[in-house]
């Protein structure tokens, strides 16, 4: 009766022997048989009809608790694939195994009862279906798959179905889906088997091990040997069969603390009741090392090393414990035995783990102290095992994260059956997961707390911890594990000898190849040159930025230098910013650096248009010499605030460093401003002159008046900034134009490039520079103490563009104001004195409080009042409370500093202070101080009060004693960084447990509420209090 359902699913499983009647084997053909029941029962129960679960490539974060319709914890849906979308005709999954090819893209395996798909999962984490590979006979429930060295070997319970050898480098070039032959597109079809259950890799050898093949061969279903070291003729060197039928395995060259089989090969076998273990180095004389049976075992089925490194201690599943009641897992929870094989001779049960539902193990892998696990109705479970070195019984072992992709058991707390996933493949290093379901299809997961950038917007909390604790660390891991793989550039050759080298960069969106073609072809002079054909001897390199998922453009992935949350203001949300302006300048930079290997750096022109102009802009400011010239059409600064704030003169009535003594030479402003640069792009470069900075290089900026996004007022306001850096800046601004680079209007650009040997000097511009230079010379005879720029002309910069008629005033003509007595000459701060601190207290004028200070920092701040002068007047006096900070910030020590936001200043042992640059954002404090409610135990400073000294934030909170991680990190062990991930991981699961009232607004704590920046100004004045409502706005954004 048995084996006419198995004809009439059309999956022929038990077509092994049934002569020999051990009681393993007993135990097999009834674990395949109810599996072939219950998927008999899902078959009538609709799950798999045609239409019955549909593809999404919707990301879900993982919210509340659920990711759409699907329970979850720390994991985030990216994209589903059902496997009627993934070719299959009979929609039934099992198991996946992946593969990364040479240049970073990955892609998967996808076992099915009829054949094997193939997909890619993208940077973006969709999932795209490439075609599939038929099964090599007839349909099995039972497909196991592993790669080796870029093959994938097939092997199915299929009768004759042997190891399909499949090159995985075909799907390289694969356009649209495509089903492969069996016969004309396999590598190999090895057939020194029939059917198999299991097959298992082993990379580092060069060998696949099918496992589960036919009982009554030579081999009886023990480790059957093939080398693959020739995919496309693979051999069978041996079998080791001693303990007989092994239902999976994991074979490694050890490396662990039995000292005796240190490089050997050894498979760590799962023998249906036993852990087996045996030496393979030899494959002609394969040797038993131990036979290890366990109190509750039903079916011993897979199992895999904890510590890769170490290999003292593995996990063991069993799949029919939970099921028979056995043991420990009586409660049906799902089981996992933990053993001690330091000893391989000698293995020891230690203890076990159970997770919180009920459900049957099914597959395990180990990563860094984490087990990914398949089971069943709960689906993916992920478990920190990493404490098992010190506790190995498990007690330590606990969930850190699951996605349960088999909800219709959710109510009662699982099932023991044979539904929902069959397999994890965790191996990606983006992060991705893919877990393979039976009924429904294939899902693409992601670990949250990894993926801190991409997170729902509704969860407030996970950003509102960015600014004191973790979020700055995460940033910079992200930036230094990141690789930057720009395309090459879109290079034109000059037509004559090479001379000089013109670098450009496009814009967002755009390419180099296309920027480049049409700037060379449209960008016709007044004189009705083209760019080549004007110089002929330059060479055109137009770089290409790499594709980055844009904030701006609802998370669209599309070519840009640097992410921006806002095009219209590009100062929003500058921490968005920083990883791609890193990555790109590292990138520029390494272009002209080559170039400067065939000529002088003299004759090289940098420039942009839009976002172009802004990454370059940023580049030339980073560099340690002066090139030729810039230019830039309708861009931007980068962090120009932040620049102009380092440069913002100091008052010496309120410079508190006015009396104190010199220790060293003083930084002039414009080589800070430098440094600032240099800090944001991590170029390290010492800064002790200005001729070892690009200052000295002339720059070109021009606008259209009309552009819609970029405003006019944005290029203006650079070409300030640079101005007030001491460069030679010209500005235009074009009426009627949007990009410089288009329309009749180019032409006055392009014939204003006065950079050294290019063009002619501008004899206009020659004239009045002159003219300016005498009336200073004529003023300093008159007082050589004179301040020069009190009386430099205000028309200069109108005269130089050539907005007013030409002076015709001479020198004697130029008003000089009379001045008092010139006072005494005092020195510049020293070095590492005038400092961000400084700054503060020269430029604040009022002091307001936002939030009250705590009894702490009033005791602390009284210790800078005047003498006599009471701790009341902290709280009665805006004056003297502005007084005595400004008295504080010059005296505690310095924790932390950025040269972008501020600094971080110790108190006492009990109390810090963190002093900022100020945007109309109070959401660091009030998550401080719903956390101290809510949240105790999450080691987040505690508030003490908040105070606005003008622009800038005054922050008093708990001081944490820490050490920060780049300072540490390349000294810890790999257990370490483990550990700290699992700590940081634990501390974002907790805050998504916080939640919200349902009336409070979204976006903030203290009703900030949501604003969204797309390019296109979508935004919303109504109230927001569901994601629902947020997602509704978020996608009714005009394309």
């Amino acid at each position: 009766m048995k084996l006419s359902i198995i004809a009439a699913l059309g999956v022929a499983t038990l077509v092994t022997s049934r002569t020999i009647k051990t009681a393993n084997h007993v135990a097999m053909e009834r674990l395949m048989d109810m599996k072939v029941s219950s998927r008999e029962k899902l078959r009538n129960d609709g799950y798999f009809a045609a239409g019955k679960w549909k593809s999404t490539r919707k990301v879900q974060a993982c919210t509340n608790g659920k990711a759409g319709e699907y329970s979850c914890n720390g994991v985030d849906l990216q994209a589903f694939a059902s496997h009627e979308d993934l070719g299959s005709k009979t929609k039934e999954g099992n198991d996946i195994w992946g593969w990364t090819s040479d240049d970073g893209r990955e892609f998967a395996a996808v076992g099915q009862t009829d054949g094997t798909a193939f997909v890619e999962v993208t940077k973006d984490g969709q999932i795209k279906y490439l075609g599939r590979l038929p099964t090599q006979t007839q349909n099995s429930i039972w497909r196991d798959m592993k790669v080796v060295d870029g093959y994938v070997y097939i092997g199915s319970e299929a009768p004759g179905h042997g190891l399909q050898v499949f090159d995985l480098r075909k799907l390289l070039t694969v356009t649209k889906p495509t089903v492969f032959d069996i016969k004309k597109d396999l590598t190999a079809w090895f057939q020194g088997f029939g059917s198999s259950h299991n097959i298992v890799s082993h990379e580092e050898a060069n060998m696949i091990y099918a496992v589960g093949t036919g009982r009554n061969t030579s081999c009886k279903g023990g480790l059957f040997m093939v080398d693959v070291s020739d995919p496309a003729s693979p051999t069978s060197p041996g079998c080791a069969s001693e303990d007989g039928y092994v239902h999976d395995a994991q074979c490694v060259i050890y490396k662990g603390p039995d000292s005796q089989y240190n490089g050997k090969e050894v498979c760590f076998n799962y023998n249906e009741d036993t852990l087996t273990i045996v030496d393979v180095t030899d494959k002609s004389a394969p040797k038993q090392i131990s036979k290890t049976p366990y109190a509750g075992s039903s079916y011993t089925h897979q199992g895999w090393i904890i510590d890769p490194e170490n290999m003292a201690y593995l996990l063991l599943d069993d799949e029919l414990d939970e099921m028979d009641k056995t043991g420990a897992a009586a409660n049906g929870h799902t089981t996992t035995y933990i053993f001690d094989v330091s000893t391989l001779a000698k293995p020891a049960y230690k203890g076990l783990y159970q997770s919180p539902v009920k459900s049957i193990d099914h597959n395990q892998y180990v990563i860094d102290g984490l087990s990914y696990q398949s089971n069943y109705g709960s689906g993916l479970r992920i478990v920190d095992v990493s404490s098992v070195a010190k506790d190995p019984t498990g007690k330590g072992f606990k969930e850190v994260g699951f996605f349960d992709c088999h909800p219709e058991d959710d109510a009662v707390g699982g099932e023991v059956e044979f539904f929902g996933s069959w397999s994890v493949y965790p191996y990606f290093k983006s992060g991705y997961i893919l877990l393979n379901s039976i009924e429904r299809g294939l899902y693409s997961l992601k670990r949250s707390a990894l993926d801190a950038f991409s997170r729902d917007p509704t969860e407030s909390l996970y950003f509102m911890l960015e600014p004191g604790i973790v979020g700055w660390l995460l940033l910079r891991l992200a930036m230094s594990k990141s690789t930057a793989n720009h395309p090459e550039p879109f290079v034109v050759l000059p037509t004559s000898t090479h001379t000089h080298t013109l670098i450009l960069l496009h814009g967002l969106g755009n390419n180099g190849s296309k920027f480049g073609t049409e700037l060379l072809s449209a960008g016709i002079s007044s004189k009705g040159l083209t760019f080549a054909s004007a110089f002929p001897g330059t060479k055109f390199i137009f770089p290409n930025a790499r594709k980055r998922r844009s904030s701006a453009f609802r998370r669209a992935v599309i070519n840009q230098w640097f992410d921006i949350a806002s095009v219209e203001d590009p100062s929003h949300r500058r921490d968005t910013q920083v990883q791609g302006l890193v990555e790109s300048a590292e990138h520029v930079r390494s272009i002209i650096a080559r170039e400067m290997e065939t000529i002088p750096r003299g004759n090289i022109v940098l420039g942009g248009l839009s976002q172009g102009c802004a990454m370059s802009m940023a580049v030339l400011l980073s560099l340690e010499f002066p090139l030729g010239g810039y230019f830039g059409m309708s861009g931007w600064l980068p962090f120009r605030e932040d620049i102009e704030d380092v440069v913002a003169p100091v008052e010496e009535e309120d410079d508190p460093f006015a009396d104190g003594e010199e220790d060293g030479k003083a930084m002039e402003p414009p080589l800070m401003a430098v440094s600032l640069v240099r800090d944001i792009l991590s170029v390290d470069a010492a800064t002790s002159s200005k001729e070892r900075t690009s200052l000295m290089t002339p720059v070109l900026l021009c606008h259209g008046e009309d552009h819609e996004k970029v405003k006019c007022k944005l290029g203006e306001e650079a070409a300030q900034c640079l101005s007030s850096l001491g460069m030679e800046v010209a500005w235009k601004c074009y009426e009627g134009l949007g990009h410089c680079n288009r329309g009749s209007g180019s032409s006055a650009s392009f014939d204003s490039l006065d950079f050294p040997e290019l063009v002619k000097p501008n004899e206009r511009i020659v004239k009045l520079n002159q003219e300016v230079i005498a009336s200073l010379q004529a003023a300093l005879k008159l007082n050589p103490e004179m301040n020069l720029l009190a009386i430099f002309p205000d028309d200069y910069s109108q005269r130089r563009q050539g907005k007013l008629a030409a002076s015709t005033a001479s020198v004697a003509e130029y008003k000089i104001k009379k001045s008092p007595p010139p006072p005494p000459i005092r020195p510049q701060p020293p070095l590492g004195s005038r400092d961000f601190c400084a700054d503060v207290i020269a430029l604040s004028k009022t002091a307001t409080v936002i939030h009250p200070l705590s009894d702490e920092a009033i005791a602390f701040l009284s210790n800078f009042l005047e003498p006599l002068e009471p701790s009341q007047a902290l709280l009665d006096s805006s004056g003297s409370l502005m007084k005595t900070i400004k008295r504080m910030l010059t005296q505690p020590e310095k924790l932390w500093e950025d040269p972008i936001r501020g600094v971080v200043l110790k108190c006492n042992d009990d109390l810090a202070v963190k002093v900022v640059r100020g945007y109309n954002d109070h959401t660091e404090y009030t998550l401080m101080q719903y956390l101290a409610e809510h949240a105790p135990d999450i080691p987040a400073p505690k508030p003490h009060g908040f105070i606005k000294l003008d622009k800038t934030h005054v922050i008093f909170m708990t001081l944490i004693p820490s050490t920060t991680l780049e300072k540490v990190w390349d000294n810890l062990t790999d257990s370490n960084k483990t550990s700290i991930q699992h700590e940081l991981n634990e501390i974002f699961l907790k805050l998504r447990k916080l939640k919200k009232n349902s009336a409070q607004r979204l976006g903030g704590l203290d009703g900030e509420g949501v604003k969204n920046d797309f390019m296109f100004g979508h935004r919303s004045s109504e109230v927001m209090t569901t994601a629902a409502e947020f997602e509704d706005f978020q996608f009714s954004a005009c394309p």
